[in-house]
Parts: structure tokens; sequence; C-alpha cells
């Protein structure tokens, strides 16, 4: 009995690296996304802790107060740009990763059809042997 060879099998690889280099790159952008997330939790924190404690006792506390409350939120808005800009990266990563994904998928569907049609054809010719060998058996019976 034959094997089942796909003659597409070469793309099928190539669609499946191209996904985990894909999800890989996803991941990768997905971890710098979180880390940001949590810098930028951890700036706004930092300015609602320094907000709620207003010691000020001079005016170069104050000088002080402002400067580094000036600087929290310019590091904020710093930050919030760069949330920004990672999470559009990271759509656009899922956008590719869903497209490659749905390519390999459509690879494997064709695949799977070819594995059945190659299946029955097997079928079809063993039965037709089965069938031979069954009519050679009965025409040697009966001569007997």
């Amino acid at each position: 009995m034959e094997k089942f060879k796909y003659n597409l099998q070469k793309v099928l690889d190539f669609k499946i690296e191209v996904e985990e280099k894909k999800k890989d790159d996803y991941v990768k952008v997905y971890k710098r996304y979180i880390s940001a997330q949590e810098k930028l939790n951890n700036l706004l924190k930092q300015k609602s802790e320094f907000e709620n404690k207003k010691d000020l006792k001079s005016g170069i506390d104050c000088a002080n107060y402002s400067r580094y409350f000036y600087y929290l939120q310019k590091t904020i808005d710093i930050e919030n740009k760069n949330v920004e800009k990672i999470k559009s990266e990271l759509l656009k990563k899922k956008d590719e990763l869903i497209k490659s994904t749905s390519d390999r998928k459509m690879i494997e569907n064709l695949k799977e059809k070819a594995k059945i049609e190659f299946d029955f054809e097997q079928n079809k010719k063993e039965q037709n042997q089965n069938d031979d060998f069954a009519l050679f058996s009965y025409v040697r019976n009966e001569r007997r």
C-alpha cells in the first residue's frame, strides 16, 4: 500500500515556522507592554503617595515639591505615550499572528482533504484487488 505524500508539505512547514515566529514576536511585545504598564502604574502610585504627603515647611520644600511633581507628571506622560505605542505594536503583531494562523489552517485543511481523498482512492484500489481475488477464486473453484 502506498504511503500518503502531501505535495504542499514544504509550504505547510514554512507556514508553521512563520506562525511560530509570529507567536514569539507577539509574546516579546506583550512582555514589553506588561512591563511598560507596570512602570506606569508604579509612577502613578508614586504620584498619588507624593500628593498625599504635603509636609511643606519652607519655600525650598515647596520648590522641591513642585519640581518633583512636575518631573513625575512628565515621566508619566512619557510612559503613557510609550504604553500606547507598544499597545498599537501589540495589536499589529496580533493581527499578523491571526493571519499566519489562518494561512496555516488553510493549508492544513487542504492536507486533510487530500489525505481523505488519498485514503478513499486507496480503499477503492484495495476493494478492486479484493474483488479480483474473489472473482479469480470463484472462477478457479468453478473449474474444478
